[in-house]
């Protein structure tokens, strides 16, 4: 891969309101849809929860600017500074605080951990 930053077609992205195994976007020639083929090649969105998963994909980058898995990295790396920051604090927090560490926390947790 070069240095330059890939750009996916633009979005947002969805599911096509017809064909339930498509994703479909705003492209230059209007409404276009997107059919992916898998290595062998069958289509690799067969139901509605792979094309609503690799809709969310286009939709996160462009939303974010990062890929689901650059979006994962940066919250693995925010839990860890966070937790570093608890610890180096001895585990003490002020009063004034704690509704704030404690909704970061929350919001952390909400990943499933890979």
């Amino acid at each position: 891969m070069t240095s330059e930053k890939l750009k996916p077609t633009p979005g947002p992205w969805t599911v096509h309101s017809e064909m339930r195994d498509c994703v479909t976007f705003e492209g230059r020639h209007g409404t276009e849809n997107l059919f992916l083929q898998n290595l062998d090649g069958y289509f690799a969105c067969q139901n509605e929860v792979d094309a609503t998963l690799i809709a969310e994909a286009g939709t996160v980058f462009h939303e974010c600017g990062l890929s689901p898995r650059e979006l994962l990295e940066a919250v693995r790396e925010l839990h860890e500074a966070l937790a570093t920051i608890y610890d180096q604090c001895g585990g003490y927090v002020p009063d004034t605080y704690k509704s704030a560490w404690s909704q970061a926390f929350a919001a952390l947790a909400k990943h499933k951990e890979v």
